[in-house]
């Protein structure tokens, strides 16, 4: 993030601006003046304006606005804004040397002048401006005779923003004159960002901590381009107390924001330094200490997560141990996570590989198996920790439930241990805090852009304008009860509660959203069902955006696969106008290759060393062509380019898997008389890539295949395999083998 440093808001706090003034001369451009107060600090300003600009705002970085209209609430007059024009921002940042290629913070100031009815200085500026086309903006302070301008001090400009309140739309610096709350518009990335640069340094420690490390990454020289002359500027203004602690009045906001994104990238620094399995064999051993046996006893009885949580739910003594241990177990991942977040994090954002972000639910399905499907696709799955999640909510529910919902999750979490550390030099599958747990601002502001999403969907769903969440409120609080509400629906595809029910009838919701209360153990303010059902809805669309906030972190795409939690991802995108910051297609053949191919027998048994040795042999890649073979750049993502995606992967891999067919057969007949059978599908039993790419078959298939190869051992298969190596060198060098048993 680029900060700018045209407005020092701690400056222009001790200078007071109080107004503007005008004047006109002879054959002479016209002077407006900045009025302060404080005399000294308004010097400054300008002082350190023309140090970085000189007498002539060539670049025009400083933007001034004058704004007439009406405002809400707002005295009769006009508004005058002053901040910095961005254009001119990046313009300036890149002869420096430093490309702004996403975010970037501007400050500004804002006056209501409120000038006498037969005033006419803004008419007679607005004469003199058109007839110089331009203007020396200068600082003017007060005195016993009235305003003293300083002209020595002015500068001289060309551009000025002349604007109507009526027509200032969101995308305006100048909008925050009309002292409305802006929406997220949803455009790129950069959700996150508000969270994790947010300013946490409260305490004056804390600030000077910052400015410390910035200081010092500031004389090293490793940071000095991508920062703005006059932030670096603002920190002679900075005032120490006796205890070397700063004064937290004398220091620009812009400076405390720019030190603690140094900070922030030192850290990370740092915190990329620790090898990211490390972290991971942490969770692992965690996992294992806590459902080790009862996951034991499920791969022995042959049972799913699900069946072994409810067991596990049913026994009072199970219940009664997770109840005691459950907050010891919170602790330690709280304590876990709030330390090694920031390693994940940096490790992630460092890899420059296709990384598939989970998320729309706790933790995927216990038999998505995501990696014989996504692992096929995605360099790395990021999966969130269930079980710190799943403990938040843990005081929340009944023991009973609470205990299968932990149980279940980590369960389903120990089926993935193997990956999150698995030898390989790309990790497989990472397991990653979910930070709408652990931070305490994320939900905030999801919740926020939540409400704005729903603004939209539902004035869609009831053909009705809302221009607030409270409209929505309002709307929900006076229908009669949801039958009401489900007759006034003018689009009912777009009034969804559970996909999965198919469909789910209106007069069932109540009862459903009363059944969930049933698991609570807190008592909640009551609600009508049509209140809950709208925080329901609400909760969809959280869900979308916390996934894309994690995207953002770690720079990945979304997997989602709960059907209706899907939906709303993609209305959610509709409803914000936004488009994904990473690849569309890769978003949607991920979820394709999830959702819609996972239980074709071919990717439901490809076993553990297939998908590690794709990445040994550096065959990831070639399997991504597979997949993408025709598909062409997707501009949106959506319900047709979903359709249109699951037909084009399907049929790349019906021909990748034919191809394939086509080039065993053409081996000698060793081979098959080898096996004593003809290549099929892994679906049959499933080999993978042991055998068909590295000519190495385990033991346990020679030993199957012995009884009808016509050999007498596996000494002579391997011996018949070795003559026959070299006839296998171009299947070697195909991801598609992974999907055969030879």
């Amino acid at each position: 993030m680029y900060i700018d440093g045209v407005i020092d808001v701690s400056l222009w706090n001790r200078a007071g601006w109080n107004g503007i003034l005008y004047v006109f001369a002879a054959e002479a451009v016209p002077v407006v003046g900045l009025l302060f107060d404080g005399q000294d600090a308004g010097r400054k300003i300008f002082s350190r304006w023309k140090h970085n600009l000189g007498e002539n705002d060539s670049r025009e970085l400083i933007r001034f606005s004058i704004i007439e209209g009406d405002i809400t609430s707002e005295p009769d007059g006009y508004s005058v804004f002053i901040g910095t024009n961005p254009k001119a921002a990046i313009s300036r940042a890149k002869t420096r040397g430093y490309d702004i290629e996403q975010q970037m913070l501007c400050t500004g100031r804002f006056h209501r002048m409120t000038p006498p009815p037969e005033s006419c200085n803004l008419d007679n500026f607005k004469k003199e401006y058109s007839k110089y086309n331009s203007y020396i903006l200068a600082p003017a302070i007060q005195s016993s005779q009235g305003p003293i301008v300083l002209f020595e001090l002015g500068i001289v400009k060309k551009d000025v923003n002349f604007l109507s309140s009526d027509n200032l739309k969101k995308d305006h610096l100048e909008y925050v004159v009309l002292k409305k709350e802006p929406e997220w518009n949803g455009k790129g990335s950069g959700m996150i960002e508000a969270i994790t640069s947010k300013s946490e340094s409260t305490t004056p420690e804390q600030v000077t901590e910052a400015i410390a490390v910035f200081e010092t990454e500031l004389a090293s020289g490793a940071v000095e381009k991508n920062i703005d002359p006059m932030v670096i500027d603002s920190l002679a203004e900075v005032g120490y107390d006796e205890n070397g602690l700063i004064l937290p009045d004398t220091v620009n906001p812009a400076l405390v924001a720019t030190a603690e994104l140094v900070r922030a990238e030192v850290i990370e620094r740092e915190a990329a330094r620790m090898p990211l399995i490390d972290v991971q064999k942490k969770y692992v051993e965690f996992l294992e200490y806590y459902f080790s046996k009862p996951y034991g006893d499920m791969k022995t009885h042959e049972l799913t997560p699900h069946q072994m949580a409810k067991i596990m739910a049913k026994d009072k003594d199970y219940v009664e141990a997770w109840k005691s241990a459950a907050p010891e177990m919170f602790e330690y991942l709280k304590e876990l996570w709030s330390t090694a977040n920031v390693v994940t994090a940096s490790h992630l954002r460092r890899m420059p590989t296709l990384k598939a972000v989970y998320g729309g639910n706790v933790f995927p399905h216990p038999e998505s198996n995501l990696v014989s499907n996504v692992g096929l696709y995605a360099d790395t799955i990021v999966l969130p920790d269930p079980i710190f999640s799943s403990l938040g909510m843990h005081a929340m529910l009944q023991p009973e439930h609470s205990t299968y919902i932990l149980a279940k999750n980590a369960l389903a979490a120990m089926s993935y241990k193997e990956w999150a550390i698995a030898d390989v030099d790309v990790p497989i599958l990472v397991f990653v805090p979910s930070y709408f747990y652990l931070s305490d601002q994320l939900p905030k502001i999801i919740e926020v852009f939540s409400q704005s999403d729903l603004q939209n969907h539902l004035g869609k769903v009831f053909d009705y304008r809302f221009n607030s969440f409270k409209d929505i409120e309002e709307y929900f609080e006076h229908a009669p009860d949801v039958e009401a509400l489900a007759s006034s629906v003018k689009n009912k595809e777009r009034f969804v509660f559970d996909i999965e029910e198919n469909p789910l009838p209106l007069d069932q919701i109540g009862i459903i959203l009363d059944d969930f209360e049933k698991k609570l153990t807190i008592p909640f303010e009551p609600l009508p069902s049509k209140m809950r059902l709208l925080k329901s809805l609400q909760g969809r669309f959280m869900q979308a955006n916390n996934v894309l906030a994690h995207c953002d972190l770690y720079g990945g795409i979304p997997i989602i696969d709960a059907p209706t939690s899907w939906q709303y991802f993609l209305w959610k995108l509709e409803c914000s106008a936004s488009q994904l910051s990473m690849g569309a297609e890769d978003t949607l053949v991920t979820h394709v290759l999830h959702e819609d191919l996972r239980n074709i027998p071919c990717f439901s048994k490809v076993p553990a060393q297939g998908i590690i040795e794709l990445r040994r042999s550096n065959k990831l890649q070639g399997m991504r062509e597979v997949f993408r073979r025709g598909i062409m750049e997707i501009s949106s993502v959506d319900c047709d380019a979903v359709e249109d995606v699951t037909k084009k992967v399907s049929q790349n891999l019906r021909d990748a898997l034919q191809e394939y067919e086509t080039h065993v057969q053409e081996l000698p007949k060793e081979i098959m008389s080898v096996s004593g059978q003809a290549v099929a599908l892994a679906g049959s039993v499933g080999l993978g890539i042991a055998a068909a790419s590295t000519g190495s078959i385990p033991l346990a298939i020679i030993a199957a295949l012995s009884g009808s190869s016509g050999v007498s051992s596996a000494k002579d298969i391997m011996k018949k395999l070795n003559e026959i190596r070299g006839s296998r060198k171009r299947l070697k060098s195909n991801p598609v083998g992974i999907f055969w048993k030879v």
